[in-house]
């Protein structure tokens, strides 16, 4: 299904779940997201957000997407605390276990989130979310060899998911293998534009090749598909560093609607 169609549907199937039942936290907490992730409505995102917890406390999904929406507009610190709040809510889920890995990953402490997805891993050892945010933890500590095997894991419990190629593609760079990121490069590109964040991905591998232009390049049309990950990663994405002094960047971050 196009992008487009896709996200039509999902907001009025959640605004006629709401129409139907106003204190439903679950239909908000998917308009939320979808604001946040779609549209870039940050103010309308918070709102919903909060609505569906007030609705809800014991939601844990809501917390665990307003997590998200904290770490995406740089309030890094209170996005974990929401995130692990999700799971002291729902402490087996696997999904929240990953997610404050992610949390903290996102929030560069690195120790923490290692700490978390090895946490997560014990419970579920196929947990390819673990994996990547496991990987990505350790190389941003240098950690290139551990990095490597982690993300590997990830691609083929993922079955070549988007983001884990490209997770895997990075490392790749940062390690010197620039024609295995090329490899990985080529075979995104050749998905077309409905593959999943495939331009955002594509734009971060070339940061971490030193290939600003081309990384720009793919910002831009990431920008232009209006990638779900454009909103969600692009103030705070740590691989996204090398870009940041760039008046591109920030540019970039003045139409997507955040403060440079």
């Amino acid at each position: 299904m196009p992008r487009e169609e896709a996200y039509a549907k999902a907001i009025a199937a959640a605004e006629k779940a709401i129409s139907i039942d106003p204190a439903l936290a679950e239909a908000h907490t998917t308009l939320a997201f979808l604001h946040l992730s779609r549209n870039w409505d940050y103010l309308n995102a918070e709102r919903k957000f909060k609505q569906a917890i007030e609705l809800d406390p014991n939601y844990a999904t809501a917390c665990q997407f307003y997590g998200v929406y904290l770490l995406a507009v740089g309030q890094t610190e209170a996005g974990v605390a929401e995130t692990r709040r999700a799971l002291e809510i729902d402490p087996l889920s696997i999904q929240n276990n990953s997610q404050l890995g992610r949390a903290l990953y996102f929030a560069r402490r690195y120790d923490e989130a290692i700490a978390q997805c090895l946490k997560t891993l014990e419970l579920d050892s196929n947990s390819a979310a673990a994996h990547v945010y496991l990987g990505q933890a350790y190389e941003q500590k240098g950690m290139l060899t551990e990095a490597t095997a982690e993300l590997q894991k990830a691609v083929d419990l993922s079955n070549g998911r988007v983001e884990m190629k490209a997770a895997l593609a990075h490392v790749y760079a940062l390690s010197g293998k620039k024609n295995e990121a090329q490899k990985i490069i080529d075979e995104l590109s050749a998905l077309g534009q409905e593959a999943t964040s495939r331009s955002y991905h594509i734009a971060v591998i070339y940061a971490a090749l030193g290939e600003k232009d081309q990384a720009f390049t793919w910002l831009q049309k990431a920008y232009q598909e209006r990638d779900i990950f454009m909103g969600v990663r692009l103030k705070t994405d740590p691989k996204l560093d090398s870009l940041r002094s760039d008046p591109r960047f920030q540019d970039l971050l003045r139409r997507v609607g955040f403060t440079p």
